[in-house]
């Protein structure tokens, strides 16, 4: 580039490489100032470090910058320039050598794109060197164990789990004996705190390799799952309630399915009242309770009933009990949900029992209360 004192520079020579990294061809960029190959926000940088070059207060610039192509794309370069003087000292041209990092700051980007996430998931991300040793903790895994991440790094990922399940091998044997292969080793256990409180955990982990394939270490992705054990021993509780309840009635309880009239669950008592046992039930269709004149009429309630929470529906009608038998039957059609799905129940109280049929609305009642089966 030539020097013009207050005057943006112009190019005098350039080789391919430059030619290429920009886009234009010779003749077209010794046309061209300076600035014009320049992004808008790095002209007034260049000008002015230029300008301290050209004043002897610095022997040379060197700075990352973007440069505009010809096609429109940015692209970004590493420039180095420096002055050619003349005897005097005075500046005859400036020669600049220009590198394309695109390549390298799209890479930088990305990886900052992939750090700011992996620091924001919710999940604790704890990598390991094959020796065991934590090289990175993300903020969520350290603040999951009570630690700040920086006292993590250097220690032996072993010290976030209970002594007990302390394996004998190295991580290197694990990889080498393909227990953690290219396939997540997924596996729920205990973790514990810097305080030493246990708290449970689902942890999945996978190998990192170089280019040849050899390990290098141990990606583990952490979740705290104490509010889901929660859950699921409130669930599991609530299911033995039910069951308890379901099958200790005194009234023949039948659930179908609505979408489908199949009958999914019955209690003892359905067995005993139609004779047959619960294989035999489930998976047979609601119909085949009452007789062929009456099934109609049942099906019909229970599609009325499908676009409700809870409804109930009365009606008096007959049973088929065993061996064809037929007996007159108060039957109480009622809808809930269970294990996301709605289902209708049927509590049938024979007429030949001797309980009332105040007794029964109650006990269905004390049956239905409970949703979160």
């Amino acid at each position: 580039m030539d020097e013009q004192p207050g005057e943006p520079r112009t190019w005098l020579r350039a080789n391919v490489t430059l030619c290429e990294i920009i886009g234009y061809p010779l003749q077209d960029l010794l046309t061209m100032r300076f600035p014009d190959i320049t992004h808008q926000h790095d002209q007034a940088a260049d000008i002015a470090s230029l300008d301290r070059l050209a004043q002897g207060m610095i022997q040379a610039v060197t700075k990352e910058k973007r440069v505009l192509r010809k096609d429109g794309f940015i692209s970004s370069v590493n420039c180095t320039v420096s002055a050619l003087r003349a005897p005097d000292g005075a500046i005859k041209y400036y020669i600049a050598i220009v590198e394309d990092i695109t390549g390298r700051k799209r890479m930088e980007d990305t990886l900052q794109l992939l750090r700011t996430a992996v620091e924001s998931i919710p999940l604790g991300l704890t990598i390991t060197n094959l020796e065991g040793r934590i090289v990175y903790v993300n903020p969520a895994e350290a603040l999951m164990h009570g630690y700040h991440p920086d006292e993590l790094l250097g220690k032996e990922a072993r010290i976030l789990a209970p002594a007990q399940q302390w394996s004998t091998h190295s991580l290197k044997d694990l990889v080498d004996r393909n227990v953690i292969s290219d396939a997540p080793y997924a596996r729920e256990g205990y973790n514990v705190r810097k305080d030493g409180a246990a708290f449970p955990i689902s942890i999945r982990s996978v190998p990192v390799r170089d280019l040849r394939g050899a390990p290098l270490g141990i990606v583990s992705v952490t979740e705290d799952i104490t509010d889901r054990k929660k859950m699921l021993d409130a669930l599991q509780e609530s299911e033995q309630k039910y069951r308890t309840l379901f099958e200790s009635a005194n009234d023949a309880i039948f659930i179908t399915d609505h979408a489908t009239g199949i009958l999914t669950d019955c209690n003892v008592r359905a067995c005993e009242l139609v004779g047959s046992t619960r294989d035999e039930i489930i998976s047979m269709h609601q119909d085949r309770l009452h007789p062929p004149e009456e099934a109609e009429q049942y099906a019909r309630h229970g599609v009325a009933l499908a676009p409700y929470w809870s409804h109930a529906w009365n009606t008096m009608g007959r049973v088929e009990l065993m061996q064809g038998k037929l007996s007159e039957a108060e039957v109480c059609f009622d809808t809930a949900a269970r294990r996301d799905k709605q289902n209708i129940y049927a509590l049938f109280f024979c007429l030949y029992s001797c309980k009332t049929a105040g007794q029964t609305a109650t006990y269905y009642q004390n049956i239905s209360i409970d949703n979160s089966f």
